[in-house]
């Protein structure tokens, strides 16, 4: 009794001693795989993590180069809008200065119808000035005849005055009344002449 007591007990303390064996090499195996599962896994964060960090690098460069669009784009928008207002200047300049060439287009061929017109006027009074000055020379002439024949006319009648002054008191013959009035005719020819001068003048 006390052995099969004992044998029992034995047997019972193999079979613990297994199953805490077989517990221990289950446990065993179990914490290996889990170990390596672990590892793995924790292999796999790292690998995570580094993509995270890389992810996060791309992320703050894109930022950035996003931030740089955004100011280049205000930039370029600001430079639009003085572009813009630069143009709309030059316009409004264009503008003005098409509208100024065309008042000075007109007031050139206005300045140039004047010119035209003065030109002709010009000319007109050149015409009348030289037939003036011509009318003016023959009159000049007209007169330096006129005062000619008028101081011929003048000597005439003198020398016809003295003719008859030195006949005056003479012998009334024949041939002295002859003589007389032959020199007094000489002399009323000339007079007749110089008077005809006169009214030719």
């Amino acid at each position: 009794m006390q052995k099969n007591v004992n044998f029992m007990l034995l047997t019972i303390i193999i079979l613990i001693i297994m199953i805490l064996a077989g517990i221990s090499i289950y446990y065993q195996s179990t914490y290996t795989n889990m170990s390596s599962l672990f590892s793995a896994k924790v292999s796999e964060l790292e690998k995570t993590r580094q993509e995270l960090e890389s992810k996060q690098n791309i992320l703050s460069k894109t930022n950035e180069e996003l931030g740089l669009k955004q100011e280049r784009e205000q930039e370029l928008s600001k430079l639009y809008e003085n572009v813009t207002d630069v143009k709309e200047s030059l316009e409004d300049q264009n503008t003005d200065l098409r509208a100024s060439l065309k008042k000075s287009e007109a007031e050139k061929e206005d300045y140039y119808y004047k010119w035209k017109t003065t030109e002709s006027e010009l000319d007109t009074t050149k015409t009348n000035l030289l037939e003036k000055t011509a009318e003016l020379e023959e009159a000049s002439t007209d007169v330096k005849a006129y005062k000619s024949a008028t101081n011929n006319l003048a000597k005439a009648v003198n020398v016809l005055l003295n003719t008859i002054t030195n006949y005056q008191g003479q012998d009334a013959t024949p041939q002295a009344c002859k003589d007389i009035l032959s020199d007094v005719k000489g002399d009323a020819n000339d007079v007749s002449k110089e008077t005809d001068v006169l009214k030719n003048v």
